[in-house]
């Protein structure tokens, strides 16, 4: 199985706008629905919640009881897309950030991933990334 150590270059792609992550109760209805040209938004469904990622200037529009949100967020893309077999990727952006002490929120999608980090974070996470050779742009 091939490693995050065989993948030599990774390279994450700034978004624009500040990202916000919010929790839903499960009596929350209707859903809310996505933007139309959202470069990130999505919505995960567990048995006890449902948790939104989406750009912070559309929470206005949700209106839900018991909503939680926790704004300021800055959403990095790793360019890909990353093959399913490729392993450590996730460990590769997030180890850095431990040893940093640097919080962060991840969202896996079929062909790639995002790293949400604080935004009084991001300075200490850039330089952790580019510490360990990630490119970010």
């Amino acid at each position: 199985m091939a490693s995050y150590n065989n993948f030599h270059e990774l390279r994450l792609r700034a978004l624009p706008d500040d990202y916000a992550v919010v929790h839903l109760p499960l009596s929350s209805s209707p859903l809310p629905s996505c933007p139309a040209g959202a470069p990130l938004w999505s919505l995960t469904v567990s048995a006890v919640e449902y948790s939104l990622v989406l750009r912070e200037a559309d929470t206005a529009a949700l209106q839900s009881p018991g909503i939680q949100v926790s704004g300021s967020w800055a959403a990095f893309y790793l360019e890909g897309p990353i093959p399913f077999n490729l392993t450590g990727i996730i460990a590769r952006l997030t180890v850095p950030l431990a040893d940093a002490k640097v919080g962060c929120f991840v969202v896996s999608t079929f062909d790639s991933d995002f790293i949400l980090i604080k935004k009084d974070d991001c300075g200490t996470a850039l330089n952790a990334w580019q510490q360990v050779g990630i490119t970010t742009v």
